[in-house]
């Protein structure tokens, strides 16, 4: 995509971004279910598509009509379609709510390069759907300054817990402690794991 310079100051730096992510996804599984018989209008570039719903998802935006109206008014958008004609909100609609496979090899491909670079673990992951304990809600979203805080508490947890171990330890006859058995390495162990959790995030926001 060429961009004037003088146009691309206008734009958010995060839309380039995007556009540069939306290259490197799957998209085939929504070229896959564009009619075959030319029936119907020309359709959207899918990874524009996407680059709009990225951008407009993150200003917090999830109004069909509220995107189309976006991608007329909003310099961001109109430098990715350019000379393009823009989706109407009722296209916009169908590409969110339908295109199930097209939304599954994204995350797989999300997946693939969040690996890549070191960002996520996929040895534990479900994109069809397999109920995952976890916060999806945006209300639960943590920045990267309320992570540094999580994960410093946590570190100071440890340290206190592993301190009461050690004073344990050397006064406990019984060798409740010793045997790994006690209440304090399990509250030790799930530390750890909170930890384990929190600093890949850190990096990933």
């Amino acid at each position: 995509m060429v961009v004037p310079s003088l146009v691309a100051q206008w734009a958010d730096p995060e839309i380039f971004r995007l556009v540069d992510l939306a290259g490197r996804v799957d998209v085939s599984g929504f070229v896959e279910s564009y009619r075959g018989d030319g029936v119907g209008g020309v359709p959207y570039d899918p990874r524009l598509m996407l680059v709009t719903v990225w951008w407009c998802y993150r200003q917090q935006i999830r109004s069909p009509q509220v995107m189309a109206r976006q991608c007329r008014e909003q310099v961001s958008l109109r430098v990715v379609w350019q000379r393009a004609r823009v989706p109407s909100a009722a296209a916009l609609r169908r590409f969110v709510g339908g295109h199930r496979f097209g939304w599954q090899r994204v995350a797989v491909s999300l997946l693939a390069l969040g690996e890549q670079a070191g960002l996520v673990d996929v040895s534990l992951t479900a994109t069809d759907s397999t109920p995952l304990a976890a916060p999806a809600a945006l209300s639960k979203t943590r920045t990267a300054p309320q992570i540094t805080v999580m994960i410093a508490e946590a570190e100071h947890e440890l340290r206190v817990l592993r301190e009461q171990i050690t004073v344990l330890a050397g006064t406990d006859v019984t060798g409740f402690v010793e045997a790994g058995c006690g209440p304090l390495h399990r509250a030790e162990q799930l530390l750890l794991v909170r930890l384990a959790r929190l600093e890949p995030v850190k990096i990933f926001v």
